[in-house]
């Protein structure tokens, strides 16, 4: 398999080894920019395939009523309405908003019934033809390609790391936006204490689907360099399970089967569900990380603050 000789973000040929064997994959880090990438190169053809045939289809919502009632589950309102507070803050005349990656469109569902005009961009040509013809959303199925100017406000939510040139992405997205717009992006924080108490074994390193791991400096450096102004950043905590806690179980006892695969995975699990058919092992670790959840609560607002919870918030003007 053919390596990078570059980094993929900013361009420098000063990068060194970082981490081998994550998960089957070796870890390249950028000198200049602090960027973290796989090593090996990734074809994007393949990359396509993946995501079309397979990403969304375990949890696939079979009709209209099971999607329009997990697009107004509570925490996705919550969510929806924190970004159109952000967007009414940052820019109160803003009416085109668009989202790259938006699966079925739950975020773009909710901003258009807050009156904004949405667009979405998916890869996976079914979750897009799902999500359009039961939510009412128009998305565009494919690799997102340049708008020339058409968004007040472009998101990008957790996608950045699964793209194989994430400097592209960013200059198509700058041409995508109107002056004085505003570009969003979230992902998982490689400045986290979790990161950088656990390494490889946080649970978003997990390559071929996450082909680059950001941190803050690398991806304001790559924004700037491009024309965008910084104007917000924040950390918070990861949805779901706390990825520390799920980094802790990966690098403790309790875990490895495998390929560094953990034998307790709580992915997708609410801490605050029910927890009725778990395996013991499974039901042991949950209440474990509820516990530690509950202890750890006072020193995440001096996390926030210090942006080392385990997501990434940036806001950036155009």
């Amino acid at each position: 398999m053919k390596s990078h000789q570059k980094c993929i973000l900013c361009g420098s040929d000063n990068i060194v080894p970082h981490w081998n064997n994550a998960r089957g994959y070796n870890v390249s880090k950028c000198l200049d920019c602090r960027f973290l990438f796989l090593k090996e190169i990734i074809n994007e053809h393949e990359l396509e395939d993946y995501y079309s045939q397979n990403y969304f289809m375990a949890s696939y919502a079979k009709d209209e009523k099971e999607l329009i009632d997990a697009a107004k589950n509570p925490k996705i309102i919550s969510e929806a309405k924190e970004y159109a507070s952000l967007i009414k803050f940052y820019q109160p005349n803003a009416h085109n908003v668009g989202e790259i990656g938006c699966s079925w469109g739950y975020l773009l569902y909710n901003l258009q019934s807050f009156g904004y005009s949405a667009k979405g961009f998916e890869l996976s040509k079914t979750t897009a033809e799902v999500g359009s013809k039961q939510l009412g959303i128009k998305i565009i199925s494919g690799f997102f390609e340049v708008q020339d100017k058409q968004f007040d406000v472009l998101i990008l939510r957790h996608v950045l790391e699964h793209v194989p040139n994430p400097q592209d992405l960013l200059e198509k997205i700058y041409a995508s936006i109107k002056k004085d717009g505003l570009f969003i992006l979230e992902g998982p924080n490689l400045d986290s204490i979790s990161s950088r108490l656990f390494g490889k074994n946080v649970s978003w390193v997990s390559p071929p689907d996450h082909i680059s791991f950001p941190n803050f400096r690398a991806l304001i450096m790559a924004c700037e360099k491009l024309g965008f102004t910084c104007i917000y950043q924040n950390s918070r905590r990861g949805r779901g399970i706390s990825i520390f806690h799920q980094a802790l179980l990966n690098t403790v006892g309790l875990i490895f089967g495998g390929k560094e695969r953990a034998k307790v995975n709580l992915g997708g699990i609410n801490e605050k569900a029910p927890s009725q058919g778990l395996s013991s092992l499974k039901n042991a670790a949950l209440k474990t990380v509820n516990f530690l959840d509950l202890l750890s609560s006072p020193i995440h607002p001096f996390l926030k603050q210090a942006l080392l919870e385990e997501e990434m918030l940036i806001i950036f003007k155009k």
